[in-house]
C-alpha cells in the first residue's frame, strides 16, 4: 500500500490579515509611480514628435528616402502639431527634473503640495489649480 504524505493543517490555513488593509504609500512609492508614469508618457510623447517631424519632412517610416517618396509640400498646421509635440516632450522632461530633485508635485507659485487626481490628469503641470485660475498665464 502506497501511503500519501500530508501537509499538517496548520500549513493549509489562509494566511493571517495584515493589519492595515489599505497600506499607505510613502513619499518614495508615490516618487517612483509618478517617474514610471511621465517615463511612459515621454516615451508616447517622443514617438508622436518623431512621427509628425517625418510627416512634417515628408517621410514614412518605410520611406528610402528617394525623390519619388517624397510626400506633400509642407503645412503649416503639421508644423504647429510638431512644434507642441516637442513642446509637451520638453514639459514631460522637465516634470521628470522636478522629480529627481524632490519638487514635483508642488506648486511653482504657492509651494503647496498638489494632488494626484490633478496631477493625473495632467502630469507635467507646474501650477495647482488655484494658482492655474487666479493666473491663467501660468498654466502650461
Amino acid at each position: 500500500m502506497t501511503t500519501i504524505a500530508t501537509k499538517p493543517a496548520a500549513d493549509l490555513a489562509a494566511p493571517a490579515e495584515p493589519l492595515l488593509r489599505h497600506r499607505v504609500d510613502s513619499a518614495e512609492d508615490r516618487r517612483l509611480r509618478w517617474r514610471l508614469a511621465l517615463d511612459a508618457a515621454w516615451r508616447r510623447k517622443i514617438d508622436e514628435a518623431i512621427a509628425l517631424s517625418k510627416a512634417l519632412c515628408g517621410l514614412t517610416s518605410d520611406d528610402d528616402g528617394s525623390p519619388a517618396s517624397r510626400g506633400m509640400p509642407l503645412s503649416g498646421r503639421l508644423q504647429a502639431r510638431t512644434e507642441h509635440a516637442y513642446d509637451e516632450v520638453a514639459a514631460i522632461e522637465d516634470a521628470i527634473a522636478r522629480i529627481d530633485d524632490g519638487t514635483y508635485g508642488i506648486c511653482a507659485a504657492c509651494d503647496q503640495a498638489m494632488s494626484d487626481d490633478w496631477l493625473a490628469d495632467k502630469p507635467a503641470v507646474r501650477y495647482c489649480p488655484q494658482c492655474s485660475v487666479r493666473r491663467p498665464s501660468l498654466v502650461d
